[in-house]
């Protein structure tokens, strides 16, 4: 399953197809690479995001975020590292 930001709230959605909206899987495996990620939330009870981090598997913090856009900026850099 997946998440999305919907009014400031959050819905979840099934997984279907390409998670990155229609951008071309590569043709190989070796091409591609795992990413492990945690990603702690504070949200409210009407489920309004207050803060988060994303944290790799050992706990160490990568990025603190106040908002979805600075959450996705944050995975874009990682991935880009």
């Amino acid at each position: 399953m997946r998440s999305v930001a919907a009014q400031g709230s959050l819905r979840v959605l099934p997984a279907t197809g390409n998670a990155m909206g229609g951008e071309h899987l590569p043709e190989h495996l070796a091409d591609t690479r795992h990413v492990t990620v945690v990603l702690r939330l504070v949200a409210t009870a009407a489920g309004r995001l207050v803060h988060g981090e994303l944290v790799d598997p050992d706990g160490a913090s990568l990025a603190k975020f106040l908002d979805w856009e600075d959450l996705i900026e944050a995975l874009q850099r990682h991935l880009d590292d």
